[in-house]
């Protein structure tokens, strides 16, 4: 029997309490969006996450990140190059995409949540 969903299939993709050393980044030190994505984060993993706010021209590679090899990534509300995407997406366990401007949408073309 399928699921029968409105969601698009990438939105079915879910924290999972058994997620391996979840990495949260979100948005900035002070944009609310990021916030309360980065707080939706912690009710659910707690103290089990490490979380990193970050602002735009923060991070030029994937070695500006704390290590994602083998880690649960959640970017949120935010989004980073191409370049650096990539390199999150070969190394990560597991990684989860939420952005709603429409430059995030340009920018993740071509990369799915896994």
């Amino acid at each position: 029997m399928t699921k029968k969903t409105i969601l698009p299939l990438q939105l079915l993709v879910a924290p999972d309490k058994n997620d391996p050393a979840p990495l949260i980044l979100y948005h900035g030190r002070n944009c609310p969006d990021g916030f309360g994505a980065a707080l939706a984060a912690w009710l659910y993993y707690g103290d089990r996450a490490e979380y990193v706010g970050l602002d735009h021209g923060d991070i030029s590679t994937v070695d500006d990140l704390p290590p994602v090899q083998g880690r649960a990534v959640y970017i949120l509300d935010f989004s980073f190059a191409a370049e650096v995407m990539t390199a999150i997406d070969e190394r990560a366990a597991k990684l989860v995409m939420l952005d709603h401007h429409k430059s995030a949408a340009e920018k993740l073309t071509g990369f799915a949540c896994r």
